[in-house]
């Protein structure tokens, strides 16, 4: 419960900074006092703090979730704490945690067409990945689609591309897609993609917020669910747009016409199975 006249923080607010500290926790080992001392003062200030005066800046984070509130100008504030701890050598990449995409979608609870394709869109572009049309995605061409379930054609190209993702990456677009399925008359396809968040955010929050992971993949299923297209604009066309492609395969770009059905299988379990030969 929020204490009285603060906010009620929203839960994904709390597993974003509860996914940050837990990460450089384990990075380095370090006791919440030990990065406070490594961290939490400001330059020149911990020489000239009082007698075992600390912030308890990475206790309250770790224990509470709680941001520095800006108390005393001797501490960072979060934004500085987080390039600070970011500029270590032995933490980098830390705050990709923090400010990965995926947060910001498990608090929006509607989105517009336009604004999900142009979100698919940068995450594919980012990543290297393409939507392809159904024709063009393998060697075969049009011969994988009237001998395979389309269903399972789009699930294990899917499968294939998350595994060339980053991992915040891969759960963002999935949960886009599945908001995207919204628009396809087929009930398979939304089916499909619903396991497939559904397995990629029991993962992350076993990962993420071991201590509450059960309490934020239950919320963040649920988040999931209640999330809607917003057609209040002039979006019809857009959304028309969307029913079509989200139909189409999305594959590597350096794999779209280069290999075959088969192919693509064996590679898929090489992928997940780094110890086999492809």
């Amino acid at each position: 419960m929020a204490k009285r006249g603060r906010p009620q923080k929203h839960w994904a607010a709390q597993a974003q900074i509860q996914a940050w500290g837990n990460e450089v926790s384990r990075r380095g080992g370090l006791e919440p006092s030990q990065l406070d001392v490594l961290f939490a003062w400001r330059e020149g200030e911990y020489e000239n703090r009082l007698p075992g005066e600390r912030p308890k800046t990475f206790e309250r984070i770790l224990r509470d979730s709680l941001e520095p509130q800006g108390r005393d100008r001797r501490w960072r504030s979060f934004s500085e704490l987080l390039d600070a701890v970011e500029l270590h050598p032995d933490y980098r990449g830390t705050k990709r945690i923090y400010t990965a995409g995926i947060w910001h979608r498990m608090r929006e609870p509607t989105v517009s067409p336009s604004t999900l394709k142009c979100n698919i869109a940068s995450l594919l572009a980012n990543n290297g990945l393409a939507r392809v049309k159904p024709a063009n995605a393998f060697i075969e061409q049009g011969g994988v689609w009237t001998g395979n379930d389309p269903v399972a054609v789009l699930n294990r190209c899917l499968q294939l591309s998350i595994q060339y993702m980053d991992h915040l990456d891969a759960l963002e677009l999935v949960w886009l897609l599945y908001l995207e399925s919204e628009l396809v008359s087929n009930h398979d396809v939304r089916a499909m993609v619903l396991s497939l968040a559904d397995s990629l955010l029991d993962r992350f929050f076993s990962w993420a917020t071991p201590d509450q992971y059960l309490h934020n993949y239950r919320l963040a299923l649920r988040s999931l669910h209640e999330a809607k297209l917003d057609f209040s604009g002039s979006e019809y066309p857009t959304a028309s747009n969307l029913e079509v492609v989200c139909r189409w395969p999305i594959l590597p770009k350096e794999l779209v016409g280069k290999i075959t059905w088969e192919r693509s299988s064996q590679l898929l379990v090489a992928l997940l199975n780094p110890n086999l030969s492809a």
